[in-house]
Protein backbone atom coordinates (compact mmCIF):
# COMPACT_ATOMS: atom_id res chain seq x y z
CA UNK A 1 0.00 0.00 0.00
CA UNK A 2 1.21 3.50 -0.85
CA UNK A 3 -0.06 6.74 0.66
CA UNK A 4 2.01 9.06 -1.49
CA UNK A 5 4.63 8.87 -4.23
CA UNK A 6 7.96 10.47 -3.38
CA UNK A 7 10.31 11.68 -6.11
CA UNK A 8 13.48 9.58 -6.26
CA UNK A 9 11.89 6.34 -4.99
CA UNK A 10 11.08 3.18 -6.93
CA UNK A 11 7.51 1.84 -6.95
CA UNK A 12 5.40 -0.93 -8.36
CA UNK A 13 2.40 1.14 -9.47
CA UNK A 14 -0.77 -0.89 -9.91
CA UNK A 15 -3.65 0.69 -11.82
CA UNK A 16 -7.25 0.12 -10.84
CA UNK A 17 -10.67 -0.15 -12.46
CA UNK A 18 -10.60 -0.77 -16.19
CA UNK A 19 -6.79 -0.62 -16.06
CA UNK A 20 -6.30 -3.25 -13.33
CA UNK A 21 -4.28 -5.43 -15.72
CA UNK A 22 -1.61 -2.75 -15.94
CA UNK A 23 1.23 -2.27 -13.47
CA UNK A 24 4.61 -0.55 -13.77
CA UNK A 25 7.93 -0.94 -11.99
CA UNK A 26 9.27 2.57 -12.21
CA UNK A 27 11.28 5.42 -10.73
CA UNK A 28 9.22 8.51 -9.86
CA UNK A 29 11.04 11.59 -11.21
CA UNK A 30 8.40 14.33 -10.91
CA UNK A 31 4.78 15.35 -11.26
CA UNK A 32 2.85 17.61 -13.59
CA UNK A 33 -0.58 18.41 -15.02
CA UNK A 34 -2.20 17.40 -18.31
CA UNK A 35 -1.55 20.68 -20.16
CA UNK A 36 2.22 20.55 -19.49
CA UNK A 37 2.92 17.01 -20.72
CA UNK A 38 3.70 17.99 -24.30
CA UNK A 39 6.36 20.43 -23.10
CA UNK A 40 8.09 17.60 -21.18
CA UNK A 41 7.73 14.65 -23.54
CA UNK A 42 6.53 15.65 -27.00
CA UNK A 43 4.08 13.23 -28.56
CA UNK A 44 2.93 11.49 -25.36
CA UNK A 45 -0.86 11.23 -25.10
CA UNK A 46 -2.71 10.23 -21.93
CA UNK A 47 -5.86 9.57 -23.99
CA UNK A 48 -4.09 7.29 -26.51
CA UNK A 49 -2.10 5.43 -23.87
CA UNK A 50 -4.83 4.71 -21.34
CA UNK A 51 -8.24 5.31 -22.94
CA UNK A 52 -8.19 4.85 -26.68
CA UNK A 53 -6.39 1.51 -26.34
CA UNK A 54 -9.35 0.26 -24.23
CA UNK A 55 -11.95 1.76 -26.60
CA UNK A 56 -12.94 4.32 -23.97
CA UNK A 57 -14.48 7.57 -25.13
CA UNK A 58 -13.34 11.17 -24.74
CA UNK A 59 -16.17 11.79 -22.30
CA UNK A 60 -14.74 9.08 -20.02
CA UNK A 61 -11.29 10.63 -20.43
CA UNK A 62 -12.49 14.10 -19.42
CA UNK A 63 -14.44 12.70 -16.48
CA UNK A 64 -11.29 10.98 -15.17
CA UNK A 65 -8.60 13.50 -16.17
CA UNK A 66 -9.09 17.21 -15.54
CA UNK A 67 -6.63 20.10 -15.79
CA UNK A 68 -6.16 19.81 -11.99
CA UNK A 69 -5.43 16.06 -11.94
CA UNK A 70 -1.94 15.24 -10.63
CA UNK A 71 0.08 13.20 -13.10
CA UNK A 72 3.23 11.31 -12.08
CA UNK A 73 6.32 11.56 -14.28
CA UNK A 74 8.13 8.21 -14.13
CA UNK A 75 10.95 6.30 -15.82
CA UNK A 76 9.93 2.71 -16.48
CA UNK A 77 12.35 0.11 -15.04
CA UNK A 78 12.96 -2.57 -17.66
CA UNK A 79 14.81 -4.69 -15.11
CA UNK A 80 15.51 -4.37 -11.38
CA UNK A 81 17.69 -7.49 -11.12
CA UNK A 82 21.08 -5.82 -11.46
CA UNK A 83 23.46 -3.70 -9.43
CA UNK A 84 22.27 -0.63 -11.36
CA UNK A 85 18.55 -0.81 -12.33
CA UNK A 86 17.93 -0.75 -16.07
CA UNK A 87 15.67 2.30 -16.34
CA UNK A 88 14.27 3.77 -19.56
CA UNK A 89 15.35 7.45 -19.58
CA UNK A 90 12.26 8.57 -21.53
CA UNK A 91 9.41 10.00 -19.47
CA UNK A 92 6.16 8.12 -18.95
CA UNK A 93 3.07 9.71 -17.41
CA UNK A 94 0.56 8.08 -15.04
CA UNK A 95 -2.51 9.99 -13.80
CA UNK A 96 -2.98 9.43 -10.08
CA UNK A 97 -6.73 9.08 -10.63
CA UNK A 98 -6.05 5.74 -12.34
CA UNK A 99 -3.79 4.34 -9.60
CA UNK A 100 -4.84 1.66 -7.12
CA UNK A 101 -3.00 2.94 -4.03
CA UNK A 102 -3.92 -0.12 -1.96
CA UNK A 103 -2.19 -2.59 -4.27
CA UNK A 104 0.74 -0.36 -5.22
CA UNK A 105 4.01 -0.72 -3.31
CA UNK A 106 7.29 1.03 -2.81
CA UNK A 107 10.27 -1.02 -4.03
CA UNK A 108 13.36 -1.09 -1.79
CA UNK A 109 16.76 -1.93 -3.32
CA UNK A 110 18.76 -4.60 -1.56
CA UNK A 111 22.16 -6.18 -2.06
CA UNK A 112 22.85 -9.90 -1.82
CA UNK A 113 26.35 -10.28 -0.42
CA UNK A 114 28.64 -13.17 -1.27
CA UNK A 115 31.94 -12.60 0.51
CA UNK A 116 35.03 -14.68 -0.13
CA UNK A 117 38.03 -14.32 2.17
CA UNK A 118 41.30 -16.02 1.36
CA UNK A 119 44.94 -15.95 2.30
CA UNK A 120 44.44 -16.26 6.07
CA UNK A 121 46.93 -18.56 7.76
CA UNK A 122 46.52 -19.61 11.36
CA UNK A 123 48.30 -22.32 13.28
CA UNK A 124 46.75 -24.47 15.97
CA UNK A 125 48.21 -26.79 18.52
CA UNK A 126 45.27 -29.18 18.19
CA UNK A 127 42.03 -29.78 16.27
CA UNK A 128 39.81 -28.56 19.13
CA UNK A 129 41.29 -25.07 18.98
CA UNK A 130 40.87 -25.10 15.21
CA UNK A 131 37.17 -26.09 15.45
CA UNK A 132 36.50 -23.44 18.10
CA UNK A 133 38.09 -20.79 15.91
CA UNK A 134 36.18 -21.74 12.74
CA UNK A 135 32.86 -22.04 14.58
CA UNK A 136 33.49 -18.65 16.21
CA UNK A 137 34.12 -17.01 12.84
CA UNK A 138 30.95 -18.49 11.36
CA UNK A 139 28.84 -17.40 14.33
CA UNK A 140 30.24 -13.85 14.20
CA UNK A 141 29.59 -13.50 10.46
CA UNK A 142 26.02 -14.73 10.88
CA UNK A 143 25.52 -12.31 13.79
CA UNK A 144 26.82 -9.32 11.83
CA UNK A 145 24.77 -9.95 8.72
CA UNK A 146 21.65 -11.02 10.58
CA UNK A 147 21.63 -7.59 12.17
CA UNK A 148 22.00 -6.06 8.71
CA UNK A 149 18.96 -7.83 7.26
CA UNK A 150 16.49 -5.02 7.84
CA UNK A 151 13.54 -6.80 6.28
CA UNK A 152 14.79 -10.36 6.65
CA UNK A 153 16.67 -12.37 4.08
CA UNK A 154 14.63 -14.67 1.82
CA UNK A 155 17.50 -17.13 2.04
CA UNK A 156 19.43 -18.49 5.07
CA UNK A 157 22.88 -17.04 5.66
CA UNK A 158 25.42 -19.74 4.88
CA UNK A 159 29.03 -19.59 6.00
CA UNK A 160 31.44 -22.26 4.90
CA UNK A 161 35.16 -22.80 5.22
CA UNK A 162 37.61 -24.45 2.88
CA UNK A 163 40.49 -25.86 4.85
CA UNK A 164 43.86 -26.65 3.37
CA UNK A 165 46.10 -28.27 5.96
CA UNK A 166 49.85 -27.86 5.49
CA UNK A 167 52.84 -28.18 7.74
CA UNK A 168 55.56 -25.63 8.29
CA UNK A 169 58.83 -25.59 10.20
CA UNK A 170 59.09 -23.77 13.52
CA UNK A 171 61.81 -21.51 12.11
CA UNK A 172 59.55 -20.21 9.34
CA UNK A 173 56.66 -19.80 11.78
CA UNK A 174 58.86 -17.68 14.05
CA UNK A 175 59.97 -15.57 11.06
CA UNK A 176 56.35 -15.03 9.99
CA UNK A 177 55.37 -14.10 13.54
CA UNK A 178 58.20 -11.57 13.71
CA UNK A 179 57.08 -10.03 10.40
CA UNK A 180 53.51 -9.92 11.64
CA UNK A 181 54.53 -8.18 14.87
CA UNK A 182 56.73 -5.75 12.92
CA UNK A 183 53.82 -4.92 10.63
CA UNK A 184 51.47 -4.39 13.57
CA UNK A 185 54.09 -2.25 15.32
CA UNK A 186 54.51 -0.12 12.19
CA UNK A 187 50.74 0.30 11.88
CA UNK A 188 50.51 1.26 15.56
CA UNK A 189 53.32 3.78 15.11
CA UNK A 190 51.46 5.33 12.18
CA UNK A 191 48.38 5.66 14.38
CA UNK A 192 50.48 7.20 17.18
CA UNK A 193 52.18 9.64 14.78
CA UNK A 194 48.82 10.59 13.30
CA UNK A 195 47.34 11.15 16.75
CA UNK A 196 50.33 13.28 17.83
CA UNK A 197 50.14 15.31 14.61
CA UNK A 198 46.43 15.91 15.20
CA UNK A 199 47.12 16.96 18.79
CA UNK A 200 49.84 19.38 17.63
CA UNK A 201 47.52 20.81 15.03
CA UNK A 202 44.77 21.25 17.61
CA UNK A 203 47.22 22.95 20.01
CA UNK A 204 48.40 25.24 17.21
CA UNK A 205 44.80 26.14 16.44
CA UNK A 206 44.14 26.89 20.12
CA UNK A 207 47.34 28.98 20.38
CA UNK A 208 46.49 30.87 17.21
CA UNK A 209 42.97 31.51 18.48
CA UNK A 210 44.49 32.92 21.70
CA UNK A 211 46.85 35.14 19.68
CA UNK A 212 43.97 36.37 17.54
CA UNK A 213 41.97 37.21 20.68
CA UNK A 214 44.91 39.25 22.01
CA UNK A 215 45.35 40.97 18.64
CA UNK A 216 41.65 41.72 18.54
CA UNK A 217 41.74 43.15 22.08
CA UNK A 218 44.75 45.35 21.18
CA UNK A 219 42.99 46.46 18.02
CA UNK A 220 39.90 47.44 20.01
CA UNK A 221 42.09 49.38 22.50
CA UNK A 222 43.86 51.18 19.63
CA UNK A 223 40.51 51.95 18.02
CA UNK A 224 39.14 53.38 21.26
CA UNK A 225 42.27 55.50 21.74
CA UNK A 226 42.02 56.77 18.19
CA UNK A 227 38.35 57.64 18.69
CA UNK A 228 39.17 59.37 22.00
CA UNK A 229 42.01 61.40 20.46
CA UNK A 230 39.83 62.27 17.49
CA UNK A 231 37.15 63.55 19.89
CA UNK A 232 39.73 65.59 21.84
CA UNK A 233 41.13 67.05 18.61
CA UNK A 234 37.65 67.96 17.46
CA UNK A 235 36.92 69.64 20.81
CA UNK A 236 40.22 71.58 20.56
CA UNK A 237 39.35 72.63 17.04
CA UNK A 238 35.93 73.78 18.24
CA UNK A 239 37.60 75.83 21.03
CA UNK A 240 39.99 77.41 18.50
CA UNK A 241 37.09 78.27 16.25
CA UNK A 242 35.19 79.77 19.18
CA UNK A 243 38.24 81.91 20.15
CA UNK A 244 38.64 83.07 16.56
CA UNK A 245 35.01 84.21 16.57
CA UNK A 246 35.57 86.07 19.89
CA UNK A 247 38.72 87.81 18.57
CA UNK A 248 36.99 88.76 15.32
CA UNK A 249 34.05 90.20 17.24
CA UNK A 250 36.40 92.18 19.50
CA UNK A 251 38.31 93.46 16.50
CA UNK A 252 35.09 94.53 14.75
CA UNK A 253 33.86 96.26 17.90
CA UNK A 254 37.19 98.07 18.27
CA UNK A 255 37.10 99.16 14.65
CA UNK A 256 33.54 100.41 15.04
CA UNK A 257 34.59 102.40 18.17
CA UNK A 258 37.52 103.91 16.28
CA UNK A 259 35.25 104.99 13.42
CA UNK A 260 32.88 106.65 15.84
CA UNK A 261 35.78 108.50 17.48
CA UNK A 262 37.23 109.54 14.09
CA UNK A 263 33.86 110.93 12.95
CA UNK A 264 33.49 112.77 16.27
CA UNK A 265 36.97 114.28 15.81
CA UNK A 266 36.16 115.41 12.29
CA UNK A 267 32.86 116.94 13.33
CA UNK A 268 34.46 118.82 16.21
CA UNK A 269 37.64 119.85 14.36
CA UNK A 270 39.92 117.95 16.66
CA UNK A 271 43.32 117.99 14.97
CA UNK A 272 45.93 115.24 14.67
CA UNK A 273 43.52 112.33 15.13
CA UNK A 274 45.67 109.25 14.44
CA UNK A 275 44.93 106.97 11.48
CA UNK A 276 43.76 103.39 12.08
CA UNK A 277 47.17 101.97 11.25
CA UNK A 278 48.67 103.94 14.13
CA UNK A 279 45.76 103.43 16.42
CA UNK A 280 45.65 99.63 16.07
CA UNK A 281 48.93 97.87 15.46
CA UNK A 282 48.53 94.22 14.49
Amino acid sequence: MVNEFIIGNYYNIQLGGSWSSLSYNCLVVGNTRKNAINNIEEGFSIFSTFFESLNLTLSTFFSMISNETDILIVNIANSLESEVPNVDPSNFFIPVSLIDYTNSNRLFPFVRYEISVGGIIRFFDNDNLRSEFENGIQSEIVRIFSGSNMFGSPEPINVGTTNVVNFESEEILIERELRRKAFISAQNQILIDTRLANERRERNIIDRESELRIELANTIIARDRFNDNTTKLKNLQDNVNDNIVIVNNAYNNLRATYENMRIFALENNIPNFPPWEDFFVT
